[in-house]
Formats: structure tokens, sequence, C-alpha cells
């Protein structure tokens, strides 16, 4: 933690794990650390490249979960050495491709990753918000429900979860995650993904039920359970959710490109 602590430090993002915060994102983003590469001088580590699986068999990716090296140890290709070890390692585990993001300003990091070969698959952004503009009566009432159906709600998106919200992440914290949808008799309507820290992990309105205002009582219920809501890696391209979240109060913060690399 005191490593990755240090990578990070004046970082775009504020950073900052305790060693507990550390196991759980470790848990959440499945890190195997024997697929995990760290680069050390003298058995002190000073640089290191975390992966998590989604231990799909068939079709299995590696999703970079951290790459960093401390501040004293920059501008001596760390991170390249760590990559052109650990790929014939992720080979010989049959991975078919590592997945990951960069903040659109690390120049440095962009440059590092596409001379590794990674291209640029799509831009994702970011925001908070600590109250909703929004103060509509609540037409609509929404509870939590313990499971929901992933094969039928997956059909309701318009762009693909990135790793971090995707379902994969979610089965992993259940006793992190609360479930908040809008019912008709037996049928969801819509539902949003909340984990323990505030982070929206997931909304979706069925396409019959949207601008029915269900999106904006389930944000309201969020609120609710948190003060201070965010969003990560939701594709730029989705105006849609964009303009809500901006009408809802929200800030943008940043913007991250998703980088993929063929194995």
């Amino acid at each position: 933690a005191e490593v990755f602590n240090e990578a990070f430090k004046n970082y775009f993002v504020n950073i900052h794990f305790t060693p507990e915060q550390l196991v759980a994102k470790f848990k959440v983003d499945g890190v195997k650390l024997k697929l995990s590469v760290g680069a050390f001088d003298n058995n002190k580590l000073v640089g290191f490249i975390f992966h998590g699986t989604n231990e799909e068999a068939t079709n299995l990716i590696a999703y970079n979960a951290g790459t960093g090296v401390i501040p004293e140890y920059r501008g001596q290709h760390l991170t390249e050495k760590m990559y052109t070890f650990i790929f014939p390692i992720l080979k010989n585990a049959e991975v078919k491709k590592i997945v990951l993001e960069a903040i659109t300003e690390n120049e440095i990091a962009i440059r590092i990753y596409k001379a590794l070969n990674f291209s640029i698959i799509r831009k994702v952004d970011c925001y908070k918000a600590t109250a909703m503009l929004d103060e509509k009566e609540n037409k609509h009432q929404v509870v939590q429900t313990e499971k929901l159906d992933e094969a039928e709600l997956n059909t309701w998106w318009d762009f693909k979860p990135a790793w971090q919200n995707s379902l994969y992440a979610v089965n992993k914290q259940p006793e992190r995650i609360t479930n908040l949808v809008v019912k008709k008799g037996d049928a969801i309507q819509g539902y949003l993904i909340l984990n323990v820290s505030g982070r929206v992990m997931q909304v979706a309105i069925h396409p019959k039920f949207r601008k029915q205002g269900i999106g904006t009582y389930l944000f309201k219920a969020a609120f609710e359970i948190k003060k201070e809501l965010t969003l990560i890696n939701i594709d730029d391209r989705d105006k849609a959710i964009a303009d809500f979240l901006k009408r809802m109060g929200f800030e943008y913060t940043i913007s991250q490109y998703e980088m993929e690399l063929d194995l």
C-alpha cells in the first residue's frame, strides 16, 4: 500500500489506499498476483503492474488494476520492462487480451502503452455530485432487491460497461452493493447499482420506459443512501447519460482512454 500510494503521489486525481482498501480493490478487480509483476531494487518494491482476470475460460481477459513506479525510479523504462517480462506469463496462462485505462492528460503513459502496441478503444468520462438539482415529487417507488436478472438487464445497455462497472466486478462484492429498482408489478423498469463508496456502478432504464423520470428517482434514492455519488468510466458516446447527469447536477471530473492489447 505504501508503494502504491507513493507511485500515485501528485497524480492527476487523488489516489490513496489503506492496506484494507487495497485488499478490497484487489478483490473487486480480481487481481491475481501470479499474473502481476513487480520491479525490485535490492528487495525493495519500486514499480508494479497488477492484473485481474475475468475468469472466463474461453475468453480470458487481464485487467490492469494499477501500474506505477515510485518517483525516484522513473525514466528507467520500468513499465516497458515489466510488461516485456509479464507478456509471456500472461500468454502461457491463456490470457487473450489486456485491458487498461489511462487518463487522457497522461501523455507519457499513453505514449508508453502505444509503444507496447496497446490501442485506444474508446474515451470514458467520470462525474461526481453532492446534491441533485431536480427535486420533482417522486412518482415512482424505488425499492431494494438482492438479485437482478443479469441476462435481461444487459440487453438494456446502450454501451458496454467498463471493467470496474461490469457485472463481474459487481458480483465480486455482494456485501458492498445496493441494488435499487423501479418496478411495475413484478417487472423491473429501471435499476441502479450502488457500491458502499458511493459509486454508481450501473444505471439503466428499460427502453420502453425511458423519459418518464425513472432515472431521476433512482438517483434520488441513491443520494438518500450516500451524500456524494460518483460515476467512473462512462462511455463518452452516450450523450443521453451525459445530458442527464448534467441536469441532475453532476460535475464532470476527468476522462480516460480505454486501451486494449490482443495477445
